[in-house]
């Protein structure tokens, strides 16, 4: 199976690329017109073609039934559409849109063309997200009341790339907001309505370089949830840091602190070998705190998963199942980040 990649950044080097060599996809083409990137496509896919745009790939390369569209925000839904036309099946990373509206045209084609669009969230296989999951299955915490999920970093000095340009898409919700949401989406369902504030903190910052986001529901079983995301944590990477998720049960709390063990490999240009391939290190294991017994347990060391994603997309293109992510599941993520837009320019909560 054969994929032309949009975009050599950081998305499509250290993500994409990689996990599609894991899942045996091969990289056919890469889209990129910076040289300093071309060099790098060179080393890292030497058999891959470059290409200045994506409609000289599509031509160039009939047989790549996959196109992936890592590229900046803004292109995402004409590149998306410009492959389903072509007949192509997509993979759009995370933020699929700049908004639901516009995700859903991309929708609409991809049934009408008997394509898939999957987006990317890769981390539904994030080793403490696994682990989060497995516990709330064996109902370790009881009804869970309340969830707090973060992406603290300490990143202090604004940086010369689009995400932090005043462009559409760029800024942390559409960076890292679209992962949170995903995950709490997957835990607890649709929330009724959304409350957001949107924060900029650092000397010369144009855009959101933090959030503060709060999702509800009017139904007494749907925990209170909260997201966010900060550039001052000086302990957010770390294992013995501010908590990475908070989640209160019931009957107990479970702590977890430290990020997964997945990017630091990928980023060293390690290709998995295997889906459970990074597991977390001893230090990282979460913090069960048991109110009914006032007891505290380690939880297990969890294992990180992404290589899941693109062996799940070769199969759902083969026929042999539905991919690992549904795009009707990124329109209610979209909605979510629309509706926190709107929450943080009104100062109001806003309703689904």
């Amino acid at each position: 199976m054969k994929a032309i990649v949009v975009g050599y950044g950081l998305s499509g080097k250290v993500f994409h690329v990689p996990l599609l060599k894991a899942a045996s996809i091969e990289v056919a083409a890469v889209v990129t017109r910076d040289e300093e990137r071309r060099a790098q496509v060179r080393a890292d896919c030497p058999q891959a073609l470059l290409c200045d745009d994506l409609s000289a790939a599509l031509s160039a390369e009939p047989d790549a039934v996959l196109v992936v569209v890592a590229s900046t925000t803004a292109s995402h839904t004409p590149l998306a559409i410009e492959a389903l036309q072509a007949g192509r099946h997509v993979v759009v990373d995370k933020p699929v849109a700049l908004t639901a509206d516009e995700f859903r045209q991309v929708v609409d084609l991809a049934q009408a063309s008997g394509r898939w669009v999957i987006p990317f969230q890769n981390r539904r296989w994030d080793a403490d997200f696994l682990t989060l999951r497995g516990l709330l299955s064996q109902n370790a915490l009881g009804e869970v009341v309340r969830y707090e999920a973060r992406f603290d970093r300490y990143n202090p000095v604004v940086k010369d790339r689009w995400r932090e340009h005043n462009v559409a898409g760029a800024g942390m919700l559409y960076d890292l907001g679209p992962h949170l949401i995903d995950q709490a989406l997957q835990l607890f369902g649709r929330p009724d309505w959304v409350f957001c504030t949107l924060l900029q903190q650092r000397a010369g910052a144009q855009i959101d370089d933090g959030f503060e986001l709060v999702l509800g529901k009017n139904d007494s079983s749907y925990p209170y949830v909260t997201l966010g995301a900060s550039v001052f944590s000086s302990l957010g990477d770390a294992a013995s840091g501010a908590p990475r998720f908070k989640v209160f049960g019931r009957q107990g709390t479970w702590l977890k602190s430290g990020f997964d063990p997945q990017e630091v490999p990928l980023r060293a240009g390690e290709i998995p070998i295997q889906i459970d391939w990074q597991t977390e290190s001893e230090s990282a294991r979460g913090r069960l705190l048991d109110g009914v017994l006032q007891s505290e347990t380690r939880t297990q060391a969890g294992v990180g998963q992404w290589p899941y994603f693109y062996v799940q997309v070769a199969r759902a293109i083969s026929g042999n199942g539905e991919p690992p992510v549904l795009a009707s599941e990124a329109v209610v993520t979209c909605e979510v980040i629309d509706a926190a837009l709107a929450s943080h320019q009104r100062g109001i909560k806003v309703r689904l």
